[in-house]
């Protein structure tokens, strides 16, 4: 089934006309097929450039995700392929200006991926809880370490994951990772949430222990 064909289906207009983004991947290389109204809005919204939204067309997703990131959704989305069946994984995609938190919705269509993010939380954030010179982050060459999912910095005196209003548009040269929480709490697990289980009530005691923690540093 060609895009068109599929986009003219039930699925691909309820997608098509969906509040929140999403996107159709192929399953060989998780090549972009197609992106939807909401998803160019969220572009422009956050800055991006609408006219060239559609260039994401034709490009491998997993080139858009954070080295950090990467193997973890690769895997992901090789297991919801092979088992034809729904899953979800929930992140922070926050700025400056608010804390943001989305679900992932990743669904299996034939054989390609449709996923849709979904906004579960956004608060305007009036302050960071620690501002320090931004010296303070930078190593060798001005490099700063970056957590790729709650985008905190690492304090190179300290240690400490902080978060700096800078780190959500600096141009600096940034080497991702991922902060102790993020880890524990969102990537180490074998695999994320599976919308068919009946597990959802402990990853989700999981998660709001995290965003509470989270959610006192913004």
């Amino acid at each position: 089934m060609t895009v068109e064909v599929w986009l003219a289906g039930d699925r691909g207009q309820l997608l098509e006309n969906h509040a929140d983004s999403a996107y159709l991947v192929s399953a060989e290389s998780l090549r972009i097929l197609w992106v939807n109204k909401a998803f160019e809005g969220f572009s422009a919204a956050n800055g991006g450039n609408p006219a060239l939204v559609q260039r994401v067309v034709g490009r491998e997703l997993l080139g858009f995700i954070p080295d950090a990131l990467r193997d973890f959704y690769a895997d992901t989305y090789a297991r919801v392929l092979a088992r034809r069946e729904p899953a979800r994984h929930d992140y922070e995609c926050s700025s400056a200006t608010q804390t943001r938190w989305f679900s992932q919705y990743i669904l299996p269509e034939g054989d390609r991926l449709a996923i849709v993010n979904t906004l579960l939380h956004s608060a305007d954030r009036e302050s960071t809880a620690h501002e320090p010179d931004w010296s303070a982050y930078e190593g060798p060459g001005g490099l700063v370490t970056q957590c790729a999912h709650c985008r905190r910095l690492q304090n190179r005196g300290t240690g400490r994951w902080e978060l700096h209003a800078d780190g959500f548009s600096t141009t600096a040269a940034v080497s991702h990772g991922l902060c102790e929480l993020c880890f524990a709490y969102f990537f180490a697990d074998e695999e994320p949430l599976s919308l068919a289980s009946d597990c959802r009530r402990a990853d989700a005691s999981r998660h709001r222990a995290a965003f509470r923690w989270l959610s006192e540093l913004a």
